[in-house]
């Protein structure tokens, strides 16, 4: 399936819970950085062996927002995942406010690499890892995901090397191209969630903005991807989907791009039957629970 542009459905009540079946891992550390500790939560179906694992990467313009925010934001995928058998983690990582970039995606890298080191104490597969965010989780998870294989030190944290490999990204109304984020209206200069994020606007931290954007590391070995988002977004213009789906199919990875048509940013609509259907259907195929 390639570009999909579809009719924006009704919403449906999202009420936050979780199963009851599960197995919970809550506050883990996985770094201290000058004496803050970052945390991650993990949780397993306690009826399923030796999971594959999807890591949840949280939103909030990359200043704000926390590991429990995919409760509320997206409360039936999360279910819909955790039902079918697969692991899950959600991690905090420093905000644009306590460091700038590439703080963010090293931290990602840490949080990853320590649930690799630990998955027999958590009872997931390390094998089998998946990345899914939204909107800044996005773009980091398509980050962490598209620049695995590059080599760039500076995005290895604590440990200097990578351990893990992504399987598959699921990547809600995330930013793809910082460059051109000026060429489509929202690079506003300083004072921006990219801005404080860079330490300076795209246009001043040209170089910076390019290593900080996924767009750039698609290569033959970036996994499978689907993609979601709003034609009525103005925080990240759809563009940017469809620009990084582009870049897939040159590079022809496995990828599937929804376009919602009066979708604004954050929309609910996202976390609806249709779009988590079209979600477990991309895992179930190319990331599946055996």
């Amino acid at each position: 399936m390639d570009n999909n542009r579809e009719a924006k459905p009704k919403r449906e009540m999202n009420i936050p819970q979780l199963p009851e079946n599960l197995i919970t891992f809550k506050n883990q550390a996985y770094k201290s950085v000058n004496g803050k500790r970052l945390l991650l939560d993990v949780y397993k179906n306690k009826d399923v062996a030796n999971p594959p694992l999807l890591v949840w990467i949280h939103g909030g313009a990359w200043k704000r927002g926390s590991k429990e925010a995919f409760i509320t934001k997206n409360n039936n995928l999360v279910n819909a995942v955790l039902n079918k058998g697969y692991a899950l983690a959600s991690i905090n990582y420093r905000l644009s406010g306590e460091a700038i970039f590439p703080a963010q995606i090293q931290d990602c890298n840490d949080a990853i690499n320590f649930l690799y080191e630990h998955a027999d104490t958590y009872g997931f597969n390390k094998d089998s890892i998946a990345l899914m965010g939204r909107s800044a989780g996005g773009h980091l998870a398509a980050l962490v995901a598209n620049s695995n294989t590059s080599g760039r030190r500076d995005f290895m944290g604590d440990r200097n090397k990578i351990l893990f490999k992504v399987k598959a990204l699921v990547d809600f109304f995330g930013p793809s191209d910082l460059i051109n984020f000026k060429a489509y209206g929202t690079d506003k200069g300083t004072g921006t969630p990219e801005a404080d994020l860079l330490g300076g606007s795209p246009l001043e931290k040209e170089r910076l903005a390019r290593a900080a954007s996924p767009i750039y590391y698609v290569n033959a070995q970036s996994p499978p991807t689907i993609l979601f988002h709003g034609t009525a977004d103005r925080n990240v213009p759809s563009k940017q989907s469809e620009l990084f789906k582009s870049e897939l199919d040159k590079h022809n990875i496995i990828s599937e791009l929804y376009l919602v048509d009066g979708a604004r940013h954050g929309d609910p609509i996202f976390d609806t039957e249709i779009y988590v259907t079209k979600t477990m259907q991309f895992l179930q195929k190319h990331f599946p629970v055996k």
